[in-house]
């Protein structure tokens, strides 16, 4: 963690007040600045700057914090042309004195190198693969209708355990979204149903699970890639006993797959307390 973020981090748990729940105003305020925030961001092939990807309306995911903080924000999924996801990323504010700062955090979802630029702002590289894709440990087949595989994908991301660690010891258990914030296919990919599932504390997701049902054979079989969402320490465990764990985030790590840095400070509204 770098000074000047330890600095502004103590600063908003020495003043920051919490958001009330029944504030409406101020959170579509600061859900509207998320979005505007996230119109301004331009992702593509890191090799091609020509390959942008679509960002998908409305965002999928939107969250107040009250347990770490009073963040509120919203996340979105930048696509390719079938709606596959290469990308995900959350604009959030907290407050400090009379003014928010703007937060992004993003996680590349793509088997390629991809980008992120925005005006006058740090562009994000990542030049490796996003996620690391496995078989589901004995999952059955994914059968049936598209209902029937959401089911399925639910059915799975329940039987996981994921929990963060801010110490050794010191953890805190995350709970599962009860269905997808964004589903798709990708038929020439042999992809028949794909599902991203959160992972959240409170209603802040920390942990992202994506699931795809893919054609093997004659046969379609569930396969996973978690991707982690949280500067915390991340541990999850399926129901074989597999492990995955992912170490603390670092702010402004470029070249990895999960990127978050600052974006602006702004002030508040007036009716904001």
């Amino acid at each position: 963690m770098r000074w000047e973020f330890a600095v502004a981090l103590l600063s908003w748990c020495l003043v920051s007040p919490h958001v009330h729940a029944d504030d409406d105003n101020v959170i579509q305020f600061w859900l509207d600045v998320a979005e505007e925030t996230a119109d301004k961001q331009t992702i593509s092939l890191l090799d091609d700057q020509q390959q942008v990807f679509e960002l998908h309306k409305p965002a999928v995911f939107r969250h107040t914090q009250p347990i770490r903080g009073d963040d509120i924000g919203s996340m979105f999924v930048w696509k390719t042309t079938t709606g596959r996801p290469v990308a995900i990323g959350v604009f959030f504010s907290w407050s400090q004195g009379r003014h928010r700062w703007v937060m992004e955090e993003f996680h590349s979802l793509h088997d390629q190198g991809i980008q992120k630029q925005m005006p006058d702002h740090v562009t994000w590289r990542c030049p490796k693969p996003g996620l690391d894709w496995a078989p589901f440990p004995d999952a059955p087949p994914a059968v049936g209708s598209t209902s029937r595989k959401r089911l399925q994908a639910k059915q799975l991301a329940n039987q996981v355990e994921a929990y963060t660690e801010k110490t050794p010891g010191e953890r805190v258990v995350l709970r599962a979204v009860p269905k997808p914030i964004y589903e798709y296919e990708d038929v020439e990919a042999g992809v028949v149903f794909g599902a991203i599932m959160a992972f959240c504390q409170g209603t802040d997701t920390e942990l992202l699970l994506l699931v795809e049902a893919r054609k093997q054979g004659d046969n379609v079989a569930w396969h996973y890639a978690p991707a982690s969402f949280t500067d915390y320490g991340l541990n999850l465990q399926l129901p074989d006993g597999t492990r995955w764990t992912s170490r603390k985030g670092q702010i402004r790590e470029n070249g990895q797959p999960h990127y978050w840095n600052f974006v602006e400070q702004r002030a508040k509204p007036d009716f904001e307390k």
